[in-house]
């Protein structure tokens, strides 16, 4: 089968991983899949990134304007991206995420009569709103998720809260498939490398955020979690490995609070790495409060936490308790300071039940490798 897929982002993004991640088990079993993809980002602006291939997987990126006005850099990446999309011969377009940009793809659809599979992983709209992008833009992209998914042939949705939304929206339901983000489990079981704990000077029990730092609110509860779980444990770090807008807030409040000797940021670090990083750490943090965006989202980096071997603490926020298993590979409670100091000490303290729940972890996220997801998404690209 030759597969065209469509990216809003670069390879940089967490969304992207998403779609290279299916393109590299389809290109594995045989199937020919080229990626589209600009070589900007929302966040860092303009990005060379050359064409290249990654495990087979084709990715072109378009000629675009040296540009970090994110308008003024679609104007040649819509016109180039279309052209690419109508040149190219395929069997299926998949396309990610319902934003201006991806809209691109649907040229090839209505030019060829080539079915489309539209995938859609949060709601972009609600994320700008979090980061304070203009009403119009905002306005623009909710549009767009209303009626983009509407003239494909199917939809895949990453979590249920998408699913019910989009049945709400008039969508059918035999027209749409959940299928969330997962992980390849094998990638993450790796020894643990100590170099690590003493680069960053980490205590002997680490719990540990990996992601985006563009909402001070979503790490906040973490810090002051910390700051109560510090006055009955010394022995305890927190590890923050990525970047973003919010990083300069979330320093300055351990700063305030006192807490550099317990909490650290690393900063971004790369994807192969990041199984390091984890290797060192005993708990992994996904207790988000209930943003908007946060409800519609499906987190990789819990996937990524349970396949590196340890339990998880998830807020009741969307679909992360089913991620644990209801509480077998991991800890639900409220994204407070009081009722997360409790939920560290008490892992941190209780090492059989944190062994226990990490045994499970690990289990348990073989039902999210990417082999089985894909799985899924083959069953979707034959039905239509």
């Amino acid at each position: 089968m030759n597969i065209c897929m469509f990216s809003p982002f670069s390879t940089q993004a967490p969304s992207t991983y998403r779609l290279l991640s299916f393109a590299k088990v389809l290109t594995a079993r045989g199937h020919n899949v080229i990626i589209i993809l600009p070589s900007f980002d929302r966040y860092s602006g303009y990005k060379v990134e050359l064409e290249n291939d990654i495990n087979g997987v084709k990715l072109l990126n378009p000629p675009q304007l040296k540009s970090k006005k994110l308008t003024t850099d679609m104007i040649p990446y819509a016109f180039s991206t279309t052209l690419r999309g109508l040149l190219l011969k395929c069997d299926v377009v998949h396309i990610l995420k319902t934003t201006p940009i991806t809209c691109f793809g649907y040229a090839t659809k209505l030019s060829q009569r080539i079915p489309v599979v539209q995938d859609i992983d949060d709601l972009d709209h609600l994320v700008m709103i979090a980061e304070g992008h203009s009403r119009i833009r905002t306005w623009i992209v909710a549009q767009c998720e209303k009626i983009l998914p509407k003239l494909a042939n199917h939809i895949i949705v990453s979590s249920s809260s998408l699913e019910r939304m989009y049945l709400k929206f008039g969508l059918e339901k035999d027209k749409i498939t959940q299928i969330s983000n997962g992980v390849c489990a094998n990638e993450f079981d790796v020894e643990a490398d100590l170099a690590i704990k003493e680069q960053y000077n980490l205590k002997e029990r680490v719990v540990i955020y990996v992601g985006s730092l563009n909402n001070e609110a979503q790490l906040s509860p973490l810090i002051f979690g910390m700051q109560e779980a510090v006055k009955e444990r010394k022995d305890v770090s927190c590890l923050i490995v990525g970047d973003g807008i919010a990083k300069g807030n979330l320093q300055q409040l351990v700063r305030n609070l006192d807490l550099e000797e317990f909490v650290v940021f690393a900063g971004k670090v790369g994807h192969t790495l990041v199984p390091k990083f984890l290797s060192i750490s005993d708990i992994g943090f996904a207790c988000f409060p209930e943003l908007d965006y946060l409800r519609f989202s499906s987190n990789i980096k819990v996937f990524e936490y349970m396949a590196s071997g340890m339990p998880v603490i998830v807020s009741p926020a969307g679909d992360l308790p089913s991620y644990i298993d209801y509480g077998r590979a991991g800890v639900i409670t409220k994204p407070n300071a009081n009722e997360l100091s409790k939920a560290l000490v008490d892992l941190f303290s209780d090492d059989r039940k944190r062994r226990r729940l990490a045994d499970h972890a690990k289990k348990y996220v073989r039902n999210f490798d990417w082999e089985i997801l894909t799985e899924k998404l083959l069953e979707v690209y034959e039905r239509i």
